[in-house]
């Protein structure tokens, strides 16, 4: 038993170290927002591209940690999938795809020149991400989208879990950098947002799919009372924090299944 335990665990942690696991989370996420915004489902290729480029983008960032060896390795299959699926899912280059890759390669550049900015530029990083994650999960999903109020409060709902889903890796990494507990209650004050926004879209958009919003506000802010506490690994972030992504695409899955005719 304790050896089929190890096994388990190296094989998580083969998955999360080589950000497998988080490549994974794009596609969840994906696909979440294919259903939550009700329009068709883009074709196989579109999901392995999606799965690759965050494969090859997240490995390239971590090239030059030790901590990743595998990262080279990853990174080139990352990149050759990638080339693979844009071509097989017939892809074009639009606006969104081109702003989304122009965010990346301004968070993952400055590292390989040397660049050192403030805590300022750290945050400004942060945003970066934030948007990336957002525009990605969301923009290239889907083919045509109206600027009009539900679209409007599911993007807000997902920038901001997104958002405090990257500040607990922040606080984790750069707290010392700022003045005692601003972050802290930075976060808090975003989570209350989120669940806010949850909230109103519950009342004025879709009770369903609100509701759910409203749940994963409450387990997110029970994982960051959690892990405030506590000190955790970082196999543990990247497991339960970024595994909140799966967690909500799995429970829209569920959402889907329940109240389909």
């Amino acid at each position: 038993m304790f050896e089929m335990n190890q096994r388990i665990k190296g094989f998580l942690s083969f998955l999360l170290m080589n950000n497998i696991f988080i490549a994974l989370c794009a596609v969840g996420m994906c696909l979440n927002t294919t259903i939550l915004l009700n329009v068709p489902f883009r074709d196989f290729s579109f999901y392995g591209f999606i799965f690759s480029t965050t494969l090859f983008s997240y490995n390239l960032y971590y090239l030059k940690d030790k901590s990743h060896p595998f990262a080279l390795l990853f990174s080139i299959i990352g990149f050759v999938l990638s080339c693979s699926f844009f071509y097989l899912s017939n892809l074009t280059i639009t606006f969104d795809l081109i702003f989304i890759s122009f965010l990346s390669a301004l968070y993952i550049l400055p590292g390989y020149m040397g660049f050192k900015g403030s805590k300022y530029y750290l945050l400004f990083k942060l945003l970066i991400l934030v948007f990336v994650w957002t525009n990605t999960t969301i923009l290239l999903p889907i083919t045509y989208y109206e600027f009009d109020l539900p679209f409007y409060l599911f993007y807000i709902n997902r920038f901001l879990l997104i958002w405090n889903l990257s500040m607990l890796f922040f606080i984790k990494d750069e707290e010392s950098k700022f003045p005692k507990n601003s972050l802290r209650i930075s976060l808090y004050c975003t989570l209350f947002l989120q669940l806010i926004n949850s909230i109103y879209y519950a009342y004025s958009i879709a009770i369903e799919q609100g509701l759910l919003f409203i749940l994963m506000s409450v387990i997110l802010l029970i994982i960051s009372i959690y892990f405030l506490r506590f000190k955790k690994t970082q196999l543990y972030y990247l497991f339960f924090v970024d595994g909140i992504m799966l967690l909500e695409s799995i429970f829209v899955f569920i959402l889907q299944f329940s109240f389909q005719d």
